[in-house]
C-alpha cells in the first residue's frame, strides 16, 4: 500500500494535471480490486486523510482547486435538468429524458455532472 500510494502522490504533485484528474485518482487509489475487500479500501481511506490532515502546500492546492471547481460549475443546469425546479411540466421532462436516455448531451468540462461523471468513470485506474 505504501508503494502505490507513494505513485499516487507523485501524480497529485504534478502540476499539469487538471483537478478532476487529480480527483479521478485519488478515487482509483481507493477503489478495492476486489468489491469484498474492504479492508484495503479503508487503509487506502487512511492514507488520503492522513495526506489532507498534513495541511501542506500540495494538500491546500488541491483542497483550493476543488472548492474553486464546485464554485465555477454550473450546478443550477443539473438541477433543472433533474426536473427539480423544471417549468416544463411531466410530459415535457419524460420525453426529454427519454430522448436523452438514448442521445445523451455530451458532458461540459464546467458542468456539475462532469465533474462527478468523471473521477467515477467504470474503468479503473491501477496502481502498483
Amino acid at each position: 500500500m505504501e508503494e502505490k500510494f507513494k505513485k499516487l502522490l507523485q501524480k497529485l504533485n504534478n502540476d499539469d494535471i487538471y483537478i478532476i484528474d487529480k480527483l479521478s485518482h485519488i478515487i482509483a487509489f481507493i477503489r478495492p480490486s476486489d468489491p469484498k475487500d474492504i479492508g484495503a479500501t479503508l487503509e487506502a481511506m487512511q492514507y488520503i486523510i492522513n495526506f489532507f490532515q498534513k495541511k501542506d502546500k500540495v494538500t491546500a492546492e488541491i483542497s483550493d482547486a476543488i472548492n474553486l471547481l464546485l464554485i465555477e460549475s454550473k450546478i443550477s443546469a443539473n438541477i433543472t435538468s433533474l426536473g427539480i425546479l423544471s417549468r416544463n411540466g411531466f410530459r415535457h421532462e419524460l420525453s426529454e429524458r427519454f430522448y436523452n436516455k438514448f442521445l445523451p448531451n455530451p458532458p461540459q468540462k464546467g458542468d456539475f455532472g462532469y465533474i462527478f461523471a468523471t473521477p467515477f468513470i467504470k474503468k479503473m485506474i491501477i496502481y502498483g
